[in-house]
Order: C-alpha cells, then structure tokens, then sequence
C-alpha cells in the first residue's frame, strides 16, 4: 500500500472512531476518487486492499461488525461521481422511494421504454429509477442530454418573464438506434427516459398530485395527526 493510501486510510479510521462516538448509526459511503487511470480488474484490487487495510484497524477497535461501510470508485473524467452520490441520495430518500419506483414501472412496460428515471436538474443526480438494471452507457446518454438541455435552454429563456426558467418542458433527441425523450416536473425534477426508435411513440403524461407519508410516518407508532409530504408527481 503506497504511504498516501496508508495515511488516507488512517484519517478515515479515526473519522469513523470519532463520528461513532456521536451517532452510532451513521452509515459511511467512501469515495475512492481518481481512479479514471484504472482499469476494472485494478480497481476491484484496489477496492480489496483497501476496504481489507481498514477493517483490520475496525476490527482492532471492535467495530468491525457494528459499522456500516460501502466503498465505491470514482472519478470527475466519467460520470460514475453522479452515480455514485445518486446512491447516496436514494439511500436517504429510502421510505419514499417505492411509490416512484412502481410508477417508473408503469411508465416503463406502457411505452415500451428501455430506461427511465428522475433526475434533479442541476447536479445531474438520479432520485428515482426503474426496477431494470442500472446500465452505465444509457445514464451517460441521459447526463448529456441535461447538458445540452442547460446549455441551450439560458439561450431561450422567456426574457419575457423576467429571464425566469420554465418549469415545464418537453425535449427529444433522436440518435441512430434510439430517443432521449426529456419532461420537466417542476424547477428542480425532470423525467428522463431512453426508448428504441422502432418502437411506438411515447404517451405524454398527464399531471397529478400524490400525498405520500413522511419519513417517520412509514414506521409503527407514527402519530395519526402527523403531515403528509405533498408531492407533483407525472401519472401515466
């Protein structure tokens, strides 16, 4: 183990020692960042070696089975950084999750689609996706596309308005064997799904609204008076 990856991995040790004193539940998601040079066999050892370096300093502090740690590689030359902190976000979006998931489904067997998911706008994080596999390519389709959309669309603003962005808007883009299709939610939500061009169009969404309980509503024991997240969601 080279010295830097020793000393980086002594610095996450004593982070997980310190933070587990405040808040034994914490869950640590580490990013090993800067490993576009490496190619896949080399990053699984690299996993290895370290994820082996600090549970044996876990294990020599007894924390070993008492910490939740996942190790992902990442790097800011490919988008496996936005999928990385997609992960992250939809571990904390966990108890709201289901009810988008089953209308991604929906939306996905009824139009034939390949992939869809929701994405938030600006950082180009996924929130929500379809039960299929998650496929590396099709994501990096759709994380264009987010930035075709923002590079064109502060060309097009309604300056009519005041320059404000529309929070409604419909985008497709046709490739050789496939189209990106694009539908905003609200300012900060859009849908975004890849379908084959052989296949039939795509059924435009109608809009409704759906309450669906808060975090601490899921859980038995929840007060009958608590609130509800109210959330604009697409029904297909």
């Amino acid at each position: 183990m080279e010295e830097k990856a020793s000393y980086a991995i002594d610095r996450l040790h004593n982070t997980i020692i310190e933070s587990f004193k405040i808040n034994p539940k914490i869950k640590y998601e580490v990013f090993i960042h800067k490993s576009d040079s490496l190619n896949d066999d080399q990053k699984v050892e690299n996993v290895r070696e370290i994820t082996h370096s600090i549970n044996k300093k876990l294990l020599a502090t007894g924390l070993q089975d008492r910490i939740y740690l996942s190790f992902k590689t990442t790097s800011i030359y490919d988008h496996s950084i936005f999928e990385a902190m997609s992960m992250v976000c939809q571990q904390l979006l966990e108890n709201v999750l289901p009810p988008f998931e089953n209308i991604l489904n929906a939306f996905v067997s009824s139009n034939m689609m390949e992939k869809a998911y929701i994405f938030d706008l600006h950082p180009k994080i996924f929130i929500a996706t379809d039960s299929s596999p998650f496929d590396m390519p099709s994501y990096e389709l759709c994380c264009d596309m987010l930035d075709l959309i923002s590079d064109f669309g502060c060309i097009y603003q309604d300056y009519e308005a005041g320059g404000e962005e529309r929070e409604s808007m419909y985008s497709v883009v046709k490739l050789n064997d496939s189209s990106l299709h694009l539908m905003q939610i609200n300012r900060n939500l859009a849908l975004l799904c890849i379908q084959q061009t052989h296949r039939r169009g795509i059924s435009l969404p109608g809009h409704s609204r759906l309450q669906l309980p808060a975090a601490k509503d899921r859980h038995p024991g929840s007060p009958k008076n608590s609130k509800l997240i109210d959330q604009d969601l697409w029904y297909f």
